[in-house]
């Protein structure tokens, strides 16, 4: 799967070249944050982390490309799901060391009157944790965001292809903004979905129990500041709450806990971000 992920980035970048018509960006984004919780709810790291993000995009009228690499680095050595557990594998500290890095690839149609579509696949690294605990995934998504339609929805379908995550979810979102003393404020709330055996490896406290269906919801405000040509300053917060608080991952809170770890089932999280566009 990391080859293909090579060659499609590779492909990309050989269309931004050849192509002068074509309009190519670049972005570079740190993001700090007081932990780090993923798309679907779960905290996976409890404390502070650094978040980079590095993509390019290249778009030609209704058409566009993106290839995103995203990487966390735990700067406090906070246990997370994403650190092992295993006796046999035993990571001295996680301070400072990258716990997950990602890749997306992703492409978009916006000549349709009503909506964007969005379709693409995106892999998975758990660094720290051993093959055996499956140390990467790989999902394909649909992404569906409405036009000119009150409070702005979208629609996600996700399916992770892995052998033992299997499974579908995803999320039903809005959002919009407001202005305070002339400053604009966005908020955004969602409602993340899962099927039966998604839910099982992700949202499952080890008992035999179905928690399928909605598994999280969250609320988010976020704002920023245009600090010079093409350089932005963000700041936001959200909250995030799990629907089944008995447990995640396979295990229930106090079995998390048990073995020294932080395990909420609902969190808030802040963040300050520096991006540029190029």
């Amino acid at each position: 799967m990391k080859n293909v992920l090579v060659k499609m980035v590779a492909v990309i970048g050989l269309l931004s070249i050849s192509s002068a018509a074509m309009a190519i960006d670049f972005n570079i984004d740190n993001t700090f944050a007081t932990k780090f919780i993923g798309g679907t709810g779960i905290t996976w790291v409890d404390g502070p982390v650094l978040m980079t993000t590095l993509g390019t995009s290249v778009a030609e009228g209704d058409h566009s490309f993106s290839a995103t690499y995203w990487q966390v680095v735990n700067l406090d050595d906070a246990k997370g799901y994403d650190n092992s557990v295993d006796e046999d594998f035993v990571v001295e500290s996680n301070a400072n060391q990258v716990t997950e890095w990602d890749v997306f690839l992703n492409y978009t149609y916006s000549g349709l009157s009503f909506a964007n579509i969005s379709a693409g696949v995106a892999y998975y690294d758990f660094v720290l944790l051993p093959a055996a605990w499956g140390d990467e995934t790989t999902d394909v998504y649909v992404n569906v965001n409405l036009k000119d339609v009150p409070l702005n929805p979208s629609f996600n379908f996700s399916y992770d292809t892995d052998g033992d995550n299997e499974g579908a979810y995803g999320n039903v979102a809005i959002g919009d903004s407001f202005e305070i003393s002339g400053q604009p404020i966005g908020w955004g709330a969602k409602v993340v979905w899962s099927s039966e055996n998604y839910a099982a490896a992700y949202f499952a406290d080890g008992s035999d129990d179905d928690n399928s269906g909605i598994v999280a919801y969250n609320l988010s405000l976020s704002t920023s500041w245009d600090l010079k040509e093409n350089l932005f300053l963000g700041v936001g917060v959200a909250y995030w709450q799990l629907t089944n608080d008995d447990g995640v991952l396979g295990r229930s809170h106090e079995d998390w806990e048990s073995l020294g770890y932080d395990s909420p089932d609902s969190n808030t999280v802040a963040s300050i971000s520096l991006s540029a566009t190029f």
